[in-house]
């Protein structure tokens, strides 16, 4: 919730049993949470009743040396029913990735290891979003993402290599996978970049940008995770005092070739 870092599993259904086997997978890549916070679906509330039942046939039966590398009980909270509106961030993480999917997949029909890279690929790029400087230096472009608490450094994609062509056969499935995450990428990257910047009614006054900001540049054939970022150099105020012009020093950014030997 602090760091808006999101985490996708595509289960096979709504059961409790694939809920548990896709709360195992997580817990392995991710460790152990120590609060759950969910809806109101009946598979979390059976899952909820089945791991404190579990967690109650530790503590009851284990000897101490069970008990003490057993794991920690998992603390789980329930939003009420039928209010969506109280999972806040997390809700709004769900509505991009829906979003996006119905826009860009559709009615497009994909098997499961399909979906699942389609899936995986949109956590990847969500989570490489710059969100603050990581020093106030002017000769520092580097940044914070979601991806530096996941991993302890920037998610990297591979560069797409894309064949535009109307006629998909089997054999070209997975050129069909790469269209659909590189047009999630070009219109999620659009949408997020303009609603970072949304130009509302002016009815109080807020700082405007100044020299040495980090700010992030639009570009519309950028590689999937990769953010052209720049530092302000100068700004241009007008008669009213309010920047609407800048000039940036430098753009740092991810150009990758064919040829891994001349990636830049």
């Amino acid at each position: 919730m602090y760091t808006k870092a999101i985490h996708f599993q595509l289960v096979s259904s709504l059961t409790t049993d694939a809920f548990l086997a896709a709360l195992d997978r997580f817990v392995a890549r991710r460790g152990l949470p120590r609060c759950i916070h969910s809806d109101n679906g009946t598979n979390f509330v059976r899952a909820s009743k089945f791991l404190k039942e579990f967690y109650s046939f530790f503590r009851g039966n284990a000897d101490r040396w069970v008990e003490h590398f057993s794991p920690k009980n998992v603390e789980w909270r329930f939003i009420p029913p039928h209010t969506p509106n109280f999972g806040g961030l997390r809700e709004a993480g769900v509505k991009t990735v829906k979003t996006l999917l119905t826009s860009v997949v559709g009615g497009q029909p994909l098997i499961f290891k399909e979906l699942n890279t389609v899936l995986v690929r949109i956590e990847g790029m969500l989570n490489s979003r710059p969100l603050c400087p990581m020093r106030d230096d002017s000769d520092d472009f580097n940044y914070l993402s979601p991806g530096h608490f996941l991993i302890g450094a920037p998610l990297e994609c591979i560069p797409l290599d894309i064949e535009e062509s109307p006629r998909l056969n089997l054999s070209s499935r997975w050129r069909l996978v790469q269209q659909s995450v590189s047009h999630v990428w070009s219109r999620w990257q659009r949408d997020y970049l303009h609603q970072l910047q949304q130009r509302t009614k002016w009815t109080k006054d807020h700082p405007g940008p100044s020299v040495g900001d980090l700010v992030v540049m639009i570009e519309n054939c950028s590689v999937p995770g990769t953010w052209p970022i720049a530092r302000i150099a100068e700004v241009f105020p007008g008669k009213d005092g309010v920047v609407r012009v800048i000039s940036m020093s430098s753009v740092v950014t991810l150009i990758a070739e064919k040829d891994p030997e001349q990636a830049t």
